[in-house]
């Protein structure tokens, strides 16, 4: 029997926003159908970690994952804008 994953099967993830908590830690939240709306996929002590994350799950609807610097920007953008620190100039409030 060969095992397949389809799209309805595969963990995608969108929608990417980052927050920054009383913690001191970073969470990263995503849309699934797996998990639901922004529900906590990772978290870290370093920023640049959960980039990373975003970056290594940031995927087509084939499971390809997408490398085109224009919507892989977008991405970022859209997940700081949750990011409450610093000098953080994409921070929307």
């Amino acid at each position: 029997m060969e095992s397949t994953i389809s799209y309805e099967n595969a963990i995608r993830y969108t929608k990417f926003r980052i927050y920054y908590t009383a913690n001191e830690t970073y969470i990263v939240k995503a849309d699934s159908k797996a998990f639901g709306k922004q529900a906590i996929v990772y978290e870290s002590y370093n920023l640049n970690d959960c980039l990373k994350w975003i970056d290594d799950h940031y995927t087509n609807k084939d499971g390809k994952i997408i490398t085109n610097l224009r919507w892989t920007r977008c991405t970022y953008v859209n997940a700081m804008s949750t990011c409450n620190i610093p000098d953080n100039r994409y921070f929307r409030g």
